[in-house]
């Protein structure tokens, strides 16, 4: 049998050698998996590929968008304007009604007995007049004759004219009946959509107090919402040129958006928030809004002239602010962006750009001051999968909506990169 001490030196000698094969192997293996002729990332692999865009002078609306809150042109609380008790309820809550459509009757019976009293007593007084008349007529011929005195004449001339001022009273009351009886019908005074039924069948109303139904229009609509106040003189300016048009579309609710058009700009500024109050009309038949809904506007609040402009997604955010990678003679000069303004896709630049250079709007991530580029072909990797391969060395991440609010024409000051 082998010695215990023997077995246990061959047991480690066997395990240092192993060790020692193993640590020879993962020596040598970056070696053997580097392939001949492929550089290593980053280093030597030639122009990276990127997407450019040229700086464009154009003409370019800035569009805001807000939420607002639809609102009734017309909201009519319904009283009835003379005392009475509710005789029928002609609607039901939630109805549709036309313009003139009865409501509400109220008994009548009273006011219909004072306009037959009325016309009673006009008659009366009309039989007097004509009674009148004759009287005066053959009185004057009989003064023409000298039967009769001229002041016989004047008295019945005088009686007369009391006659027809009484004919005249009671031609008012007759109008004032008709119209106490007219009351006793509450119509609808425009077309609309009644809320919920205050008042019942058998109930008593008070003149101008007693709530019966409120009727709000609701086609067309209104959405009334807040602009900032430094929108407000290119709005007027818009204005003055014509309609402006406007989307809206619920909040939350995934109907289609609507075209509408600003009808109302307010008189004043709330100085509480800085923002001025407009209103907007659209159509209402097809999946109605109702008043105090929440509804997603946007509009076009201004148009910059002559604007210097480039996809959004050229600007990047470097070490010390907002940086282009301007693309010159195959190579990428880094150049910091200061004020600029964000409407929609676009970016207006400031100072130090001009129409016709390039900027790169896709592949930044793997660029640096001074790197060679070119554009990006068809038999070229995806730029988002390179730039996943870890091969960037300085670029930077979009801004995006945000230095400048790209929908909400937002502008904004950054810093300058000094490099």
């Amino acid at each position: 049998m082998i010695p215990r001490r023997a077995l246990f030196v061959l047991t480690l000698l066997v395990l240092l050698a192993s060790a020692g094969h193993l640590f020879r192997e993962s020596a040598a293996a970056p070696e053997s998996s580097a392939k001949p002729g492929k550089p290593a990332p980053g280093r030597g692999a030639g122009p990276i590929p990127v997407v450019t865009a040229a700086i464009e002078k154009r003409d370019l609306p800035v569009t805001i968008s807000v939420v607002g809150r639809a609102e009734a042109p017309q909201t009519v609380p319904i009283r009835s304007r003379i005392d009475g008790t509710v005789q029928a309820i002609r609607f039901t809550a939630g109805q549709n009604v036309r313009k003139g459509q009865v409501l509400v009757e109220l008994d009548s019976r009273q006011i219909e007995a004072q306009l037959a009293q009325a016309r009673a007593s006009l008659a009366r007084d009309q039989a007097n007049l004509a009674k009148a008349r004759a009287d005066l007529a053959r009185y004057v011929d009989l003064a023409a004759k000298k039967f009769v005195a001229q002041s016989a004449v004047d008295g019945y001339r005088a009686a007369l004219e009391a006659a027809e001022a009484s004919v005249a009273f009671d031609q008012a009351g007759v109008e004032f009946a008709r119209v106490q009886l007219d009351h006793t019908r509450i119509r609808a005074p425009f077309d609309g959509t009644t809320g919920a039924v205050q008042v019942f069948a058998g109930g008593n109303v008070k003149a101008n107090d007693t709530l019966i139904v409120t009727v709000n229009q609701l086609q067309p609509i209104l959405v009334a919402f807040p602009v900032p106040e430094a929108q407000l003189a290119g709005l007027r300016e818009l204005a003055a040129k014509g309609p402006i048009a406007v989307k809206g579309q619920p909040k939350d609710s995934g109907q289609a958006a609507r075209d509408g058009q600003l009808v109302f700009i307010d008189n004043a500024i709330d100085p509480a928030t800085g923002t001025i109050v407009l209103k907007a009309r659209f159509d209402n038949r097809a999946q109605p809004w109702t008043p105090g809904q929440f509804v997603n506007v946007s509009l076009v609040a201004r148009v910059i002239r002559d604007a210097v402009t480039v996809p959004i997604e050229a600007i990047q955010m470097g070490p010390s602010g907002n940086i282009v990678f301007v693309v010159r003679d195959g190579k990428v000069e880094v150049r910091p962006v200061g004020r600029f303004t964000a409407a929609g896709p676009y970016a207006v630049l400031g100072d130090g750009f001009k129409p016709g250079e390039k900027l790169v709007v896709d592949g930044q991530l793997r660029l640096s001051g001074g790197a060679t580029v070119r554009e990006r072909g068809e038999g070229d990797k995806p730029i988002a999968d390179t730039e996943a391969d870890g091969l960037g060395s300085g670029g930077g991440k979009t801004p995006g909506a945000g230095q400048g609010g790209a929908g909400g024409g937002g502008e904004r000051s950054v810093r300058k990169d000094p490099t």
